[in-house]
């Protein structure tokens, strides 16, 4: 996969508006451009993975898509689509580190789940803050 994961999910629903219409901006495009987090961080981290010969930028595509398999399968797990750890279908544009990969992140959310004896109420349900003027 190469799309970036914000944008493979985003790109499902409307455009976030307020009650007049307005369009807002989605929690992500607030948090990249004004919680001042620390891009040198990142900048160096790129720099070092390129002075090794690794490409930075596949790494944050692959990165992407372990993240975006896992966010699929806890939620179908969150929409009661599977069971434990089942596979699901969507999952068949993944290759197969991507997913062994995203499964430990998955069992690792299981388990973090059954010791906080969640309920959920509803998922993925897009919301609009008027007072804040953003949504996600």
């Amino acid at each position: 996969m190469t799309t970036k994961a914000h944008a493979r999910y985003r790109s499902k629903i409307q455009k976030l508006k307020n009650g007049k219409g307005v369009i807002f901006p989605g929690v992500t495009t607030i948090i990249d451009g004004s919680l001042g987090w620390n891009k040198r961080i990142l900048i160096n981290w790129a720099r070092r993975e390129a002075l090794a010969g690794r490409d930075p930028d596949k790494l944050l595509a692959k990165a992407g898509d372990i993240g975006s398999c896992v966010h699929k399968m806890i939620e179908a797990h969150v929409k009661g689509q599977i069971e434990g750890r089942e596979l699901i279908p969507e999952l068949d544009s993944f290759c197969k580190e991507d997913i062994d990969k995203a499964e430990t992140a998955f069992i690792a959310f299981l388990d973090w789940e059954k010791e906080k004896s969640l309920k959920y109420i509803e998922s993925e349900l897009q919301v609009v803050s008027e007072e804040y003027q953003y949504g996600g």
